[in-house]
């Protein structure tokens, strides 16, 4: 980077105009000249200081979303450096820091830097010094702004950095204003992740996500360091997706470097001499929208109109590339020997994966490949070789690789500030501490404990899949998360959920208060939801299995509480992907329809209820193939989103204080769509069942689970049917009641109250939906049939137990 842009960054991030007392600026020598007006104007663009005193606390960034009906905005966040640490984010949490605290160690850690002295620095300096600010200025208010001082000065830089390029361009009058958007986004992304075959996909998928979060990295890198930009200029990366703040100078420069990368990308995946192609599923998408500086008060429209921009580019795929790329012959490697190949090598970097603490950037000698040498470990007939061969690295774009490294190079993981006594952030020494890329890398991986605890478990495995000797650090298989399913419920089950944000393009444009609809306030948003999706996502999986159950169930387990014993919730779920609004989680039945609810209460908890989330809950067998989780799970939380959709259309014309109803997410599980209050009610409901079954005095025959799912099943269908038409086959009111007529009498009242009752409460809920104008969504009577089939799942006999625990 040219001196000139890294002192408009440096200014950028250092300027602090609403505080007189500015820590930061005593004892470092003012910056490059000529560069404060331009960085003074960019800053009143991004933000505008409004009456009144100044705040101690700032406002959390999902209070600028217009709440639902009877929400209150979430409450203010205090001061405090960055941690996954739930305090950090979550509104009304207190860290007990002051604001002149965290600016005095935040410029005595620039002081020890000396960075006023730097000479183009490099990109990965610049995103450690992006990283230093947000570690220390990210929760801190600028004036009244309602803003964070380092979303004001990352935005700043990035604005202030694209009027300088068009200044020196010779640009003039409106021109000398114009920035573009840029989006990119990377397609294919479940396809190409699930292209595994089953047998040891576990050990091998988030290699291969990984690489997917990298390759999206290293695009956006690649424009932004060929453009002479900062990493300021990535507003946003995550979830396969990167926005870019790029100059209006640069717009033919940026078209010829997207036909540079468009054709590397196509011949890598031509190249019939490497095995590590990137497939025709993997496809980088880049669409733009025009910005005037009037635009950055009011940038929801911004975001639409780069989808939109997006979306016109995907019927056009390879239009940059020359016809002689097109239709080049496509690498002709067999299939299977390929897949066999890739995950061999992905089960290596996922096992690296949950030991690394960061990774290293690297260019590569020659093109945009490096060939490095791996040890590649395949079984065959239980036997196990070690090949050594040369091969290409897949985490590679563009000239850059990446590797991974143990207390180096840049932070993949925000927790790694905190733990090996890794503190680099608060050190006294002028070497630059590592930039963050928050990832969540928590995997369940066998260790001295608990080979020990499941032992038995370990046993089944090698009898039933020929497993080879497991060693400390190895990721458990999809089948081994079954089995532990197995050991608690009786059922070998597999859960896939898929969840996200729902409207969160409406949110955006639509639903923020109307002095909150600026880059500021939308950036916040987006780096708020990063962080509790990348962050504070690792700590949940940190959660003790033992807290999770109600006591009765519990009291049933007591022969085998020694397997609940240092059990986590990550030590049972698979985070395939998890970033930018969604995440994907594979994990043993059980645990994935707790963890289902879990993330809906902390979401609502962070957002205070300002957004909503749907998700699709698949069960599958344990050998069920890999390949199909996505399409599966997909269809399910589709049909989520399809219910909510119809609600939507439903509510549409009722308003409330003139405020619109908007739908919030539900979820689809064993065929029936749901809200989150139902999924609730399901699972209190699920308790009371498993109850009444395996009490001590007079328990219930598990008939009348059967007899329950058998009536309610599909009755999700007769409650659209009553909001569509209000009309209700009286029938269904006591046909319920006929079937459990057989009940023991001491269980009757049970029955009685929570499962007839309730059911005929339902039904007379979703009839008077419309009486009095209310606004309010009847529960779903087939929350019902949801809990018997959960229960069920939840008590099967298996003669095999014994076999699973000690």
């Amino acid at each position: 980077m040219i001196k000139s842009v890294h002192d408009i960054f440096l200014q950028a991030l250092l300027a602090n105009p609403h505080l007189e007392d500015n820590t930061l600026k005593n004892g470092i020598p003012s910056l490059g000249k000529g560069y404060a007006d331009l960085v003074k104007r960019a800053s009143s663009v991004i933000s505008n200081e409004k009456k009144g005193n100044l705040p101690k606390r700032i406002p959390h960034p999902f209070s600028f979303v217009d709440q639902h009906y009877n929400e209150s905005p979430p409450e203010a966040l205090s001061p405090g450096k960055l941690s996954i640490d739930g305090s950090y984010l979550f509104p009304g949490a207190n860290r007990n820091s002051s604001v002149s605290d965290l600016l005095d160690k935040f410029s005595q850690r620039l002081k020890a830097l000396d960075v006023s002295h730097w000479d183009a620095p490099s990109y990965e300096a610049q995103e450690s010094l992006l990283s230093l600010s947000q570690y220390y200025t990210g929760t801190i208010p600028l004036g009244n702004t309602g803003i964070a001082l380092f979303d004001h000065a990352r935005l700043t830089a990035a604005l202030a950095i694209c009027l300088h390029h068009n200044q020196e361009a010779g640009l003039e009058g409106e021109a000398a204003e114009l920035t573009f958007l840029v989006k990119g986004d990377l397609s294919g992304i479940q396809s190409y992740i699930f292209d595994v075959a089953s047998r040891g996909a576990a050990r091998a998928l988030k290699g291969r996500s990984l690489r997917v979060q990298i390759i999206n990295y290293l695009a956006s890198r690649f424009f932004l360091e060929n453009l002479n930009l900062s990493p300021a200029n990535l507003l946003f990366i995550g979830g396969g997706n990167f926005f870019l703040l790029i100059p209006g100078s640069a717009k033919n420069e940026f078209e010829g470097l997207k036909k540079q990368l468009s054709e590397e990308i196509l011949k890598k995946s031509q190249d019939n001499k490497l095995d590590f192609n990137i497939p025709e599923k993997l496809h980088l998408y880049l669409g733009m929208t025009d910005v005037k500086l009037e635009d950055f008060k009011a940038f929801g429209e911004k975001w639409q109109e780069a989808d939109e921009a997006v979306n016109e580019e995907r019927g056009k795929r390879y239009k940059e590339a020359g016809h002689q790329l097109i239709f080049a012959p496509i690498n002709e490697m067999n299939q299977d020997s390929r897949r066999e190949f890739e995950n061999a090598f992905f089960k290596d970097r996922t096992k690296k994966l949950t030991e690394a603490t960061g990774w290293e950037m690297g260019n590569t000698p020659s093109g945009w490949i490096e060939t490095v040498k791996q040890k590649i470990i395949r079984e065959e007939n239980t036997q196990k070789r070690i090949d050594s061969r040369t091969i290409p690295n897949p985490y590679s774009l563009s000239g850059s690789k990446v590797e991974f490294r143990v207390n180096k190079g840049s932070n993949l993981f925000v927790e790694a500030l905190e733990t090996h006594g890794r503190l680099e952030f608060e050190s006294d020494s002028p070497k630059l501490p590592p930039s963050i890329t928050s990832l969540v890398k928590k995997m369940p991986t066998w260790n001295s404990g608990s080979m020990e605890r499941w032992s038995n478990l370990i046993e089944v495995l090698r009898e039933e899949e020929n497993e080879v000797e497991l060693e400390d650090g190895d990721i458990l298989s999809f089948t081994a998360l079954g089995l532990k399913a197995k050991a608690r419920t009786g059922t070998a089950r597999l859960g896939i959920l898929k969840m996200d944000i729902d409207h969160l393009g409406k949110l955006f444009q639509k639903r923020l208060k109307e002095d909150c609809r600026s880059i500021a306030h939308t950036s916040a948003i987006s780096r708020a939801l990063k962080w509790f999706f990348e962050g504070y996502l690792n700590q949940l999986l940190d959660r003790p299995l033992s807290s999770l159950y109600q006591e009765a169930y519990m009291e049933k387990q007591h022969n085998k509480l020694s397997i609940y014993e240092g059990e986590t919730l990550g030590d049972n779920l698979y985070v395939i992907f998890s970033g930018g609004d969604d995440f994907f989680v594979v994990g043993a039945w059980d645990m994935v329809m707790e963890f289902a609810l879990i993330m809906k209460e902390e979401f609502d908890a962070f957002t205070g209820g300002a957004a909503g989330l749907s998700a699709g809950l698949v069960m599958v067998s344990r050998k069920h193939p890999v390949s199909r989780f996505s399409d599966m799970v997909e269809a399910a939380e589709g049909k989520a989103k399809n219910y909510s959709s119809l609600l939507g259309e439903i509510f549409a014309q009722k308003e409330k204080d003139g405020k619109l109803y908007y739908p919030k997410g539900r979820i689809s599980v064993f065929g029936e769509v749901l809200s989150w209050r139902d999924y609730k009610e399901a699972m209190d409901l699920r308790n009371l069942l498993f109850f009444l079954i395996n009490k001590d005095d007079k328990p219930e025959s598990r008939a009348v689970i059967q007899k329950i799912r058998n009536y309610m099943n599909g009755f999700g269908e007769i409650q659209r049917n009553i909001l569509l038409s209000k009309v209700l086959d009286y029938k269904a009111m006591w046909r319920l009641a006929y079937y459990l007529r057989d009940v023991k009498k001491e269980n009757k009242p049970f029955i009685q109250k929570d499962v007839l009752d309730r059911h005929r409460i339902l039904l007379n809920e979703t009839l008077h939906t419309f009486e009095n104008d209310k606004i309010k969504i009847p529960a779903n009577p087939a929350l019902i049939g949801v809990a018997a089939r959960w229960a069920e799942m939840m008590i099967r006999v298996d003669n095999n137990k014994s076999k699973l625990t000690k």
